[in-house]
């Protein structure tokens, strides 16, 4: 057990030195030899990862506003601490002590109310391009649940590599990565039937696509069992032996994991506790505090007790002795390690032997092999000039976000059938309540409540339609955009063209049922007009249900999407006609675009000079229709005008909800 021991340490690695520079690309390794789990990671660090980062930040710290009075409250307290290339390094602390607020800042996924220094490679790190060379694989795999395994890849392998390898290198590519991760045999299973390991293990394969050379991980153990944890660890380490900058935070390791660690940070009142090699953790708490970890008990388990105060106030004197980060003695061995110093160790309660777990052989060591290399791609490979910092050209954005969509549509089948049978049924059922009346003048009222009724229901259906769905792919697009997937730009566009077929389809579906059983005019140019102006009035109300979805959660969307169309309805000149109303309230019905919409339908169905209706009644009041479109107010108004405000309305919708989803993807950070 000791001998496993001292293998594990004396077969550590040692970390690349920091670059200033970007260096060239290293001699290829020869692949054929990379055998077994030994072998196979030595040889990876001996070329190490072409892109190697060492990240330092130095009195770091972050505040944020809280409580009614928006008071300031420090999360971060002036920690300081460097992150090397090569080795497996841990933020660990007990919940609220800052352990994710500092991965986040470290990520450059929280930027405001931050103050101190990063680094990168001992130069103050440049947020922009860092991001460029780094990816943040979050706690909550957020994977497109309708997309299997291999389309997955597929995009990302798109989107991340860009243009300069061919279709069959990247599908190679891909196939490697799911063969050296154990997905090959799920490649056609849905993303939202994978097991928890397995959702973990797919959140990992897809940044490996570009090989990044600094990945950082919250809590990747969390909701895993300890099978599953072990794997996933022993690919985390596997990964730092590449040479890459490996970051990951974790709640509470068992002593087998806490082993594979290299590189230990452990936090409390966002303060640092230990800086450090694991190994090293119980003799500095007996140094710094004279304490004795028990016989048996595992290390973590103990300075989470300690950092919680079960066993005195120590916080301040290992925050001390550490200086809150800025300690170097403890991050290299003071002694070197022999079985009998391990035994008296042991006695002593400073070390907990545990069986180290083996490191990786077969495709996933052949893989790092590989990765370690480059990748795919030369190191040299960056984002083309015409494209920013994005690998794929603006169309290859947006065809393949575009295509995506469409298969996630199209699988969503309990949406998409919900969504058109009720059109339809509903279409069916108003149309049999009011069938027969369109030309029948003594039924101009309940027409006009029909068409009410019909721009009503396809505002409503539009909108609630989008406030449901759109707040659940705000945790995936904060992921793939944050990890420079794809533009926002590119993104929006593509979430707006794929749901026009199935709006178009919806909206026509119920305009035809409800205008022929109602037996409206008999005209394709006055149905035309009839359905163009209910396609307009849904869009509007979807752009608004996209607007309230993309800066609300679905709880309070549901809520206050329909009560801001409230007032539209009101002010759509069904209740209270215009002409009736208060002269200083007309403004309010010039904002409501319900009763643009409600107006077109009207004119359509009773302007442009409609000839004299039927009457079976002994008086009909209104046969001429201009004489009802008089005594509604909409005798002067203008269907074009109408169709023209509404677009206009559509674009300015549109604008609004892009920027609000660019706020929100910016400052927001809970999407639940």
């Amino acid at each position: 057990m000791y001998d496993e021991s001292l293998q594990l340490m004396n077969g550590r690695p040692k970390r690349p030195p920091p670059l200033d520079v970007l260096p060239a690309r290293p001699t290829t390794l020869d692949l054929d030899r990379v055998d077994g789990a030994e072998a196979s990671t030595r040889s990876s660090s001996s070329s190490s990862l072409a892109r190697t980062i060492d990240l330092g930040f130095t009195e770091l710290s972050y505040s944020v506003k809280s409580g009614i009075k928006r008071e300031s409250k420090a999360i971060l307290k002036g920690v300081s601490g460097l992150f090397p290339a090569g080795e497996l390094s841990a933020i660990m602390g007990a919940s609220g002590a800052g352990k994710s607020s500092l991965m986040n800042v470290l990520a450059g996924y929280t930027t405001d109310g931050v103050t101190g220094c990063i680094t990168v490679n001992g130069a103050v790190r440049d947020t922009a391009v860092f991001r460029r060379h780094s990816c943040y694989i979050m706690q909550q795999d957020e994977l497109q649940p309708l997309l299997t395994v291999g389309e997955s890849m597929h995009v990302a392998a798109e989107l991340k590599l860009g243009q300069t390898l061919s279709r069959q290198m990247k599908q190679d590519w891909v196939d490697e990565i799911l063969d050296a991760l154990g997905l090959s045999d799920s490649k056609d299973t849905l993303a939202r039937d994978l097991s928890g390991g397995q959702r973990k293990r797919m959140a990992i394969a897809q940044e490996l696509v570009n090989n990044p050379p600094v990945m950082f991980f919250d809590e990747p153990t969390t909701g895993l069992d300890s099978s599953s944890s072990k794997q996933c660890m022993s690919l985390l380490k596997s990964l730092a032996r590449g040479g890459r900058t490996i970051v990951i935070s974790i709640h509470q390791p068992s002593a087998l994991i806490f082993e594979t660690l290299d590189q230990l940070y452990v936090m409390a009142e966002g303060r640092c506790l230990f800086r450090g090699d694991p190994r090293q953790l119980l003799p500095f708490l007996n140094h710094a505090a004279q304490l004795a970890c028990p016989q048996y008990h595992n290390p973590a388990d103990y300075i989470l007790e300690i950092s919680m105060g079960d066993f005195g106030a120590y916080n301040d004197k290992l925050v001390e002795a550490i200086q809150n980060g800025k300690c170097e003695k403890w991050k290299k061995e003071i002694y070197a390690p022999t079985p009998t110093i391990f035994k008296s160790n042991f006695s002593n309660g400073l070390t907990t032997p545990v069986r180290a777990p083996l490191l990786p052989t077969g495709p996933l060591a052949k893989m790092i092999g590989k990765l370690s290399n480059g990748g795919p791609m030369s190191v040299e490979h960056n984002a083309s000039p015409c494209t920013g910092s994005f690998s794929a050209s603006p169309w290859t954005q947006f065809y393949i976000l575009t295509r995506r969509n469409f298969y996630r549509l199209k699988r969503d089948k309990f949406l998409m059938n919900m969504r058109l049978s009720m059109h339809l049924l509903v279409g069916l059922m108003i149309g049999g309540l009011y069938y027969n009346i369109g030309n029948e003048a003594s039924n101009v009222l309940d027409n006009f409540g029909l068409i009410f009724y019909s721009v009503v229901f396809l505002m409503f259906t539009s909108l609630l339609s989008m406030i449901v769905t759109f707040p659940l792919e705000m945790p995936i697009v904060a992921r793939e955009h944050f990890n420079r997937w794809y533009s926002l730009k590119c993104y929006y566009l593509a979430v707006t063209l794929a749901d026009i077929p199935i709006q178009v389809t919806c909206s026509l579906g119920y305009s035809t049922l409800v205008y022929f059983l109602s037996a409206q005019p008999y005209e394709a140019r006055r149905f035309f007009m009839f359905s163009g102006m209910g396609l307009l009035v849904s869009f509007v109300a979807q752009s608004m249900g996209q607007m309230v979805g993309a800066g609300l959660s679905v709880e309070n969307g549901v809520f206050f999407g329909p009560l801001t169309n409230l007032p539209c309805t009101i002010f759509s000149g069904f209740f209270i006609h215009m002409k009736d109303a208060p002269k200083a309230m007309h403004w309010l019905f010039h904002t409501s675009y319900l009763k643009y919409g409600l107006e077109g339908m009207m004119l359509a169905v009773y302007g442009y000079e409609r000839k004299k209706m039927a009457c079976e009644a002994d008086y009909c009041h209104f046969r001429m229709p201009s004489k009802f479109l008089e005594a509604l107010g909409m005798d002067g108004g203008y269907y074009w005008l109408d169709a023209g405000v509404l677009l206009a309305l559509l674009v300015l919708m549109r604008l609004a909800t892009y920027f609000v989803l660019k706020w929100r993807l910016k400052h927001a950070r809970n999407f639940s």
